[in-house]
């Protein structure tokens, strides 16, 4: 049992947090970054915002705002609280990667690639029963919004299906409050790989891999437009022209029309035997 001292405390941290969270954020604006963790700590220490606090806390705020790998900076937690808040994040899937139909099963993966000195990071979003990549993005900072994006637009495009899970890793992006908002706005359970363990979610794991052998380690990238102009086509390619040994040897798209006209031709042999 947590006790009520710990909670209180946990409260008083969150509390303190979202203020000091406030207080960089003012103290940000004006100098667009330039300035390290040393010159924040000084700044909330000042009277006008009466904060003493370590460096870590302060770096970690300054670097959210500067480039942001996730929607919220977390509180550090107890390690009671922590635990009980890992043990929901369930792994769904438990390395079953076999579903009987579409829309059942999402996982979603971010790789990052430097092209001509920036970062570019790409989102994909797979439906598992057809390998098919239903949806992907590129952005230049990996931040909550560039999932966001990608799970509406692979949400529209596939009709708004209802029972859907949707399974990553436990990326910041990932775990955000905004994100799994998101997600329970839809009715979407959400699953999770457990920590250190990419097995877990192997599929998007292999695409990655394969996008990397097949496509992209074979170009030199003169720019972002090329890089973008490169993952177009090789989806396009994996989806429709690329055969699967684990869809005996179908493309994605192709498995799924089959399953398609499999489940046309059995509603009608149901209905015309009605």
């Amino acid at each position: 049992m947590i006790s009520t001292h710990t909670v209180r405390r946990q409260l008083l941290c969150n509390v303190m947090q979202r203020y000091l969270r406030v207080s960089v954020h003012l103290i940000h604006l004006p100098d667009k970054g330039r300035f390290g963790w040393l010159y924040y700590q000084l700044l909330c220490a000042h009277p006008v915002h009466h904060i003493r606090l370590c460096p870590k806390p302060v770096g970690r705020f300054a670097a959210h705002f500067e480039a942001p790998l996730t929607a919220g900076v977390p509180c550090v937690l107890h390690p009671l609280l922590y635990k009980a808040q890992q043990r929901k994040k369930q792994d769904l899937l438990n390395r079953e990667f076999r579903v009987d139909h579409p829309n059942h099963i999402w996982v979603s993966d971010i790789t990052y690639f430097k092209i001509k000195g920036s970062w570019l990071y790409l989102c994909v979003i797979i439906d598992l029963f057809s390998r098919k990549v239903i949806a992907h993005r590129i952005s230049r900072s990996a931040s909550t919004r560039l999932v966001t994006t990608t799970f509406r637009a692979a949400y529209a495009e596939r009709g708004m299906p209802k029972n859907l899970t949707f399974h990553s890793d436990r990326g910041g992006q990932y775990i955000s409050d905004a994100f799994s908002k998101l997600l329970q706005q839809f009715g979407v359970k959400q699953s999770f790989s457990a920590t250190a363990r990419p097995h877990d979610n192997a599929v998007a794991e292999a695409f990655f891999a394969t996008f990397k052998k097949e496509e992209a380690y074979r170009r030199e990238y003169t720019s972002e437009r090329h890089f973008r102009q490169s993952v177009d086509e090789y989806i396009c390619f994996y989806n429709e022209v690329r055969p699967h040994a684990t869809l005996k040897y179908k493309t994605p798209q192709a498995f799924e029309a089959a399953y398609t006209n499999d489940y046309i031709e059995k509603t009608c042999s149901n209905s015309g035997g009605g």
